[in-house]
């Protein structure tokens, strides 16, 4: 009977020697898991396939260019599945919560197998882990910082040789929530444009921020989630609202903790737009021969800019092509004495509206 797979595990080993020599061993985290899957007959164990999880604050949990992709051989395969991806090599966060790798077999035969898995310092405080195995509706414990050997057979029976037949589950007991403090919550329109912004300390326990808004104060509806950092640090946090609601706007942040307890911010009250179509001139006395012109509410075009003096002679200074909401600077002659003059501001419908300003002595 070995000679009949012998072939074709020796190609499999070199593929997955390959692999491994890809991957040296000075690039592997310090907290990994090597999984071997081994024949067992009458000779002893022997070596078909392996896959390896390297774990690392710097790797995202999402299937990347520093994942490898296993390369299916005629011989017999146990990989990682991940996102719909077959995996040789996965590169995962460091496990903060409950986490689980899912393996995927193929190519099996009726044998009898044994699974080695080979973890390292994966033994964090409150974190075990167990081997699920579906066709048999168990769950056996695996060592978090040891060898482990798991023995299994597959059969006459379709159902023990399903590819998904195993999976690897980490569990971790969530700690007690924790209340965090909101040092502060803030709100500031620009326009339709908000940019809201919460600080918080001992946030370790928050599993969700819930941005919230209301018009009247006391029915919320979500705005959007935050995932939190979880730091026992000061954090602050911000988010832009934009094509706001012109009326007065209510902000909150639902803290959903560890164990679905919920916490609230204070509420943020934003005022509402202003209505009253104007132009605002400033600084006024005017330094330095130069003056802001501040449109507000008003339908945009092109706006003619003229000094009056006061024996009733006039002088064109500049035309802006305005918008609502926006600033724009004018210049005076320099050679203008100080005193008090007006401003004739003429919009793109003939209407003028008209501005005292000082000029001060320099």
């Amino acid at each position: 009977m070995k000679n009949c797979y012998t072939p074709a595990i020796n190609y499999c080993l070199k593929i997955f020697t390959a692999i491994l020599l890809f991957f040296p061993a000075a690039a592997i985290a310090q907290e990994s898991m090597r999984v071997n899957l081994y024949v067992v007959d009458a000779t002893g164990e022997i070596l078909v396939d392996g896959n390896l999880t390297n774990y690392n604050t710097t790797y995202s949990n999402a299937v990347d260019i520093n994942d490898a992709w296993k390369i299916t051989n005629p011989g017999i395969n146990f990989g990682i599945l991940r996102d719909g991806y077959d995996l040789v090599v996965e590169r995962r966060n460091v496990i903060k919560k409950a986490d689980s790798t899912f393996f995927k077999m193929w190519n099996m035969s009726q044998h009898n197998y044994r699974i080695k898995f080979m973890l390292k310092n994966l033994d964090h405080p409150g974190l075990t882990a167990v081997l699920k195995d579906n066709y048999l509706n168990r769950e056996l414990p695996v060592g978090l910082n040891d060898t482990t050997s798991i023995d299994f057979t597959v059969n006459a029976d379709v159902a023990s040789i399903d590819q998904k037949r195993f999976m690897l589950i980490f569990r971790k007991p969530p700690p007690p929530p924790v209340d965090i403090k909101f040092t502060a919550v803030d709100a500031e329109r620009n326009g339709k444009n908000v940019m809201l912004e919460w600080s918080v300390t001992n946030e370790i326990t928050v599993e969700s921020y819930v941005v919230e808004y209301s018009s009247d104060g006391i029915n919320f509806n979500v705005l959007r989630e935050q995932e939190p950092d979880n730091t026992q640090a000061s954090k602050t946090y911000n988010y832009e609202y934009t094509e706001a609601s012109c009326g007065a706007i209510f902000y909150r942040i639902k803290v959903i903790n560890s164990g679905g307890k919920l916490q609230y911010s204070p509420v943020a009250k934003i005022n509402p737009l202003s209505t009253v179509q104007e132009i605002k001139v400033y600084p006024n006395p005017v330094v330095n021969k130069t003056i802001h012109l501040e449109f507000s509410n008003l339908p945009g075009g092109k706006y003619a800019v003229t000094l009056l003096y006061n024996n009733g002679s006039a002088r064109q200074l500049t035309s802006v092509q305005a918008a609502s909401d926006q600033s724009y600077t004018v210049y005076l002659p320099k050679e203008l004495a100080s005193g008090i003059y007006r401003l004739r501001i003429t919009g793109p419908d003939g209407k003028s509206v008209y501005k005292s300003i000082y000029v001060a002595s320099e």
